[in-house]
């Protein structure tokens, strides 16, 4: 058999590859390790002639006087005795021994007594636990498959048995009537009589046991949700998902579905809104279900572990890869498959749990692709086969821009920045957090990165009118007027019954004491959201500038009716009282709309200011004083209500 040395010198030492500069009879370790194939890999090999740093030595020993002596060796001192393949290739000139084992069936070997297996690029010898897991994995009946000593069929559920049997068997053979539960279940294979009592097998017990747990108490799942994407951030939520493995597939399920969301994005070659999920529900399922089917029941002292981070889901279930399976078989989909639970996976198929074995790895492939969402990763060790779904990088975004609006709420804006560029970084048409970046940096005074940040989001999102209304207002507060009423009525062309940006435009030609361009913009608001108090009451402070005081008084009637919390309507109040003292209405009705205001907000600078004056002009100079006082107080100063108005 020719070997590909080229291709293999470019790989490191690992669990399934060994260099040697020169033979010593050390190398029985190194076969003897891969034989038993702990890790689950197919087969080793072993490369005489190469040293550690891969460099060609050449093979400078008689190939036919090792060849023997190595056969010899696997023959006397091995048990059971091993039949590695040997051969002498040549490679540039030099020679090559290679050494090739396959992954026995008749593990756990020894060598001088002694049982090695392959951990990473090393041998150790093997300890009492994996002896005997070898050995399990080695002998022909599953461990699914052997009664269990201490259970009964009185730690069944009859009924989920005989529904079971039902549904799965012709009627000609599924009358119940007369048959005791130990003839179905042995007709079933899920038990026999031992010693005169009947005995379920540890399929039976984790598929229609009442209590699995009794027997099995980690045959449950762990299931944690994680507030951010490491095991040591705050656990939102835990639970120890318990019952029999049918119960334990949905409930787990139903833990990812209650943390997950579903949203919509639009394509980028139309217009069309498609739905995506954070994890597509079949990959959830099929890697849970694939957990439950394949882990090892025969480890009692680990579980099932459920995390779902911020960005991700880990599954990780007891036992490593069996049956010669490896991580690229898994990668590539190669459709080879071995069972390590055979009875269970025959169950839950027939309960329709789980597809054909050999189909769940490409439907986790092709939901995940049909989503959007990244592929699967698969690590092993061991002990573990660990499955990785990365949520979908929309969502992943969205939580990291999230994330940023809290940080610059509470003005930490170095955190929010970063926040904002992981978001982009993930996605890099995240508009959105673009625009919010754009915003910290305008508010921190960081003009031209502001204006740059605005240009880019537009690039990405030339319609949106929010990243308008937030680059307008910045050059508003900045003095740059001219700027902000072109960024408002481009804004406008796109989207022309937006009403904060009608509502913000109009509020800088009221500054600019444009009065007709504000009036008519502050109307087109109002009628577009007659329920706004807002847009009525801005349009009823532009007719107290006006001095039109009567057409005040009915925008901020209007605004009243439809305030809805107690800052608003104190405003409106206030506004209310300095429109009917120029009207000259009666002083307890003015009086009553001051005191209601201050009933509602007894903080507002201005109106305790107004009330001080109105008291003043009616010769209530004590009252006049106490009021002009808390506004000083507050932080009133001459210009405050020139400011106000």
């Amino acid at each position: 058999m020719d070997y590909d040395i080229a291709a293999i010198v470019t790989q490191d030492e690992s669990t399934t590859l060994e260099f040697k500069e020169s033979y010593s009879d050390d190398i029985l370790r190194t076969l003897i390790a891969f034989a038993n194939g702990i890790n689950g890999e197919p087969k080793g090999l072993l490369l005489i002639g190469i040293n550690n740093k891969k460099d060609i030595i050449s093979f400078k020993g008689d190939f036919d006087w090792v060849q023997k002596r190595v056969t010899d060796l696997c023959r006397n001192n091995c048990d059971p005795p091993l039949t590695p393949k040997i051969s002498l290739q040549k490679f540039l000139n030099k020679q090559i021994v290679v050494f090739e084992i396959e992954r026995s069936n008749q593990r756990p070997h020894r060598y001088a007594g002694i049982c090695y297996v392959r951990l990473g690029s090393t041998n150790r010898k093997a300890t009492s636990e994996e002896e005997i897991s070898i050995h399990d994995q080695s002998i022909r009946k599953k461990f699914d498959e052997k009664e269990y000593p201490d259970a009964t069929t009185e730690d069944l559920d009859l009924r989920l048995i005989f529904d079971y049997y039902r549904a799965t068997r012709s009627i000609d053979v599924t009358e119940t009537d007369g048959r005791s539960p130990e003839t179905i279940l042995e007709a079933l294979e899920l038990g026999k009589k031992i010693d005169g009592i009947f005995r379920p097998t540890v399929a039976a017990i984790l598929i229609f046991g009442k209590n699995p747990q009794k027997f099995f108490p980690l045959s449950s799942v762990n299931a944690i949700r994680f507030r951010g994407i490491n095991l040591a951030d705050h656990q939102l939520d835990r639970q120890q998902i318990q019952g029999t493995l049918d119960v334990i597939i949905n409930y787990s399920v139903n833990f990812v579905r209650k943390f997950s969301t579903i949203g919509s994005v639009i394509s980028s070659s139309s217009v069309k809104r498609l739905d995506i999920n954070e994890y597509p529900l079949v990959a959830i399922r099929e890697a849970i279900a694939n957990a439950v089917t394949h882990r090892d029941y025969s480890d009692r002292g680990s579980q099932i572990d459920l995390y779902m981070f911020d960005d991700r889901i880990e599954i990780k279930n007891p036992g490593t890869l069996g049956g010669g399976l490896t991580i690229d078989d898994l990668k590539k989909q190669s459709g080879k498959r071995w069972l390590r639970n055979p009875t269970i996976a025959g169950l839950l198929l027939e309960l329709k749990y789980i597809e054909k074995a050999g189909t769940g790895i490409p439907r986790i492939y092709r939901s995940l692709k049909d989503n959007g969402s990244p592929e699967p990763e698969f690590f092993i060790d061991n002990s573990s086969v660990k499955i990785v779904l990365r949520a979908h990088p929309d969502y992943v975004a969205r939580r990291k821009f999230e994330d940023g609006l809290l940080a610059k709420d509470r003005r930490e804006y170095e955190t929010a920045r970063e926040f904002f560029k992981d978001a982009i970084r993930i996605q890099p048409g995240f508009f959105e957090a673009i625009n919010a970046w754009a915003t910290l940096e305008g508010d921190i005074g960081n003009l031209e990165e502001a204006r740059s940040l605005y240009r880019q989001a537009l690039e990405i999102s030339p319609t949106d009118s929010i990243i308008y209304l937030n680059w307008a207002l910045l050059e508003d507060r900045t003095g740059h007027t001219t700027e902000a009423r072109k960024l408002y009525e481009k804004g406008l062309e796109h989207d022309p019954d937006n009403i904060n940006l009608l509502y913000s435009w109009a509020s800088l030609e009221k500054k600019l004491t444009n009065y007709p361009k504000s009036r008519e913009l502050y109307r087109k608001a109002t009628i577009l959201d007659p329920t706004h108090s807002r847009n009525w009451q801005a349009l009823g402070q532009l007719e107290i500038k006006c001095k039109n005081y009567e057409d005040a008084e009915q925008f901020l009637l209007k605004a009243l009716n439809s305030a809805d919390d107690d800052y608003s309507k104190a405003w409106i109040y206030s506004d209310l009282a300095y429109t009917l003292s120029h009207l000259r209405r009666p002083d307890n009705e003015i009086e009553k709309y001051y005191k209601t205001s201050l009933n509602l907000n007894p903080d507002s600078v201005l109106t305790n200011y107004n009330y001080s004056e109105f008291l003043k002009k009616r010769s209530r100079i004590t009252e006049a004083e106490n009021y002009r006082k808390k506004a000083s107080d507050l932080g009133w100063t001459p210009d405050k209500r020139r400011r106000r108005r």
